[in-house]
């Protein structure tokens, strides 16, 4: 089942990024590319530390919950303003990124 909820989220990055054409195709490809690694990456790096007892911390909101709650929003949101899959987009890759970051961080200092 968690195979098919990444395909889930993944095929919604993919929507987002084509919903919006204002902006050049490949920069709208390569937003989404970094969406979707992002987002499989907190997943793994959640379950490879785990694997290996490494401990994370507090959980973070880049969960699967919350990325999927930011597509939902975003679906809605669009009917107001178009521009919003775009904001949405640009927030995923940063936060996902960001977290996967700092949990690449947190394993280097541990002992």
């Amino acid at each position: 089942m968690k195979g098919l909820t990444h395909i889930t989220i993944g095929v919604g990055f993919v929507s987002i990024t084509l919903a919006f054409f204002q902006i050049p195709l490949w920069l709208l490809v390569f937003l989404g590319a970094l969406a979707l690694v992002g987002s499989n990456l907190v997943s793994y790096s959640s379950a490879r530390a785990d694997t290996l007892g490494i401990t994370l911390g507090k959980p973070t909101l880049a969960s699967k919950g919350t990325r999927f709650s930011v597509m939902i929003l975003c679906a809605w949101a669009s009917i107001l303003w178009p521009g919003f899959p775009l904001v949405a987009l640009i927030y995923l890759v940063i936060h996902t990124n960001t977290v996967v970051f700092i949990r690449l961080a947190r394993t280097f200092r541990e002992p």
